[in-house]
Parts: structure tokens; C-alpha cells; sequence
């Protein structure tokens, strides 16, 4: 059993982290084991676990309705590890019960604001995603007339901006890091 995120400025717990678990496999590939958001408190259990070596990872919570308002993490991995390559391992034996601290620091979610500049004669028919290695989200605004899209809160991280036109299917790859990012344009010259 594992559990506990804390926060790494005040001790209070982590609410509404998402936490996955790894594993290796057979072939000492590390794979996923299964993932849950912490309580409110920062709580979090994945019981029973067989015998073997884990690690963890803890990061922002999934999309969701209240995007806005939901908690933004910096992706952290136990022990201050900076991937999962790098995290330390947790070796749990059989019958063992394991309490695993991880220190989590909260971030500035960032604005993504731009347009896309694509053909497609039907504005209402464009789709727009962000997405990195564990979330996809969904444009919080668009606006048909201009074209421009807003994504908020977003976490610091690297994603990949993607836009679905008619039979165009544009892209780019966009870094988040201390500062909003304004004026990015999506064009067919992207794919």
C-alpha cells in the first residue's frame, strides 16, 4: 500500500493530484500499474499490490469540467526524481504495507491564446486539443468568427497544439514555462 502526497512549501496535503503507479515488467520495461487522484487531504491508496518494485509519479489532475478552478501541480517523481527512469524505486515485499511521502510543489497554471488559420469554410467545425504524455484538453473558448482559442490553467510542461479542419489536420508543439503564451498562429505550413 502506498499513500500521502504533501505539498513541499507547507506540509498540508495535496488535494486532487493525480498519482500513478509503475512497475517494471518481465522485460524490464516500466509500465503502468494504475493511477487515482488523491482525496481532498492528499490521500491516496493502491491496495493490495503483490511483491515487486514500483514508483510513482504525481502530477495535476485530468481535464475536467471545472478546468479552471482545479489545482496545478509541477510533475514530480518520488524521491526528486526527474523521470521515471530516474525516480527512486520502492520495493515492496510480500504482505508489506509501504507509507510514501511525495513532496509536491503547486504551479502557476499558464494561458495558451492564438488562432487557427485554416480553410475549412465551416469555423464551427474546427476541434482543438493540447496535449503532453498524460493529459488531453479541450480549447476553453473559441471563437468561431475570428478563429482564436484560449486554453487556461495549463501546467507547466511540453505539449503538442493540434487543430482538426475539414481534412486538414494541423500541429505544433508548444512549451509552457514561467509566462502565458499570446499571438500563436496554427497553419497548414504547422503539419
Amino acid at each position: 500500500e502506498f499513500r500521502r502526497v504533501l505539498f513541499r512549501s507547507d506540509e498540508k496535503g495535496a488535494g486532487f493530484a493525480r498519482v500513478r503507479l509503475w512497475e517494471r515488467d518481465l522485460n524490464g520495461k516500466i509500465v503502468s500499474h494504475g493511477e487515482q487522484n488523491t482525496d481532498r487531504t492528499g490521500e491516496f491508496r493502491f491496495a493490495p499490490l503483490a511483491a515487486g518494485r514500483y514508483y510513482l509519479d504525481v502530477s495535476s489532475p485530468p481535464n475536467t469540467a471545472s478546468w479552471d478552478r482545479r489545482p496545478v501541480y509541477v510533475h514530480s517523481f518520488y524521491k526528486e526524481g526527474t523521470s521515471l527512469q530516474t525516480a527512486a524505486a520502492i520495493d515492496v515485499a510480500p504482505g508489506q504495507t509501504e507509507s510514501v511521502s511525495i513532496l509536491l510543489e503547486s504551479a502557476q497554471g499558464r494561458q495558451i491564446r492564438g488562432q487557427v488559420a485554416c480553410t475549412d469554410p465551416n469555423p464551427s467545425s474546427v476541434s482543438l486539443r493540447l496535449e503532453d504524455d498524460q493529459n488531453v484538453f479541450a480549447a476553453i473558448s473559441w471563437d468561431s468568427q475570428t478563429r482564436g482559442f484560449t486554453f487556461s490553467n495549463v501546467p507547466p510542461g511540453i505539449y503538442v497544439l493540434e487543430a482538426t479542419c475539414r481534412d486538414d489536420r494541423l500541429s505544433m508543439p508548444v512549451t509552457i514555462s514561467d509566462s502565458d503564451l499570446d499571438g500563436i498562429v496554427l497553419s497548414p505550413a504547422d503539419r
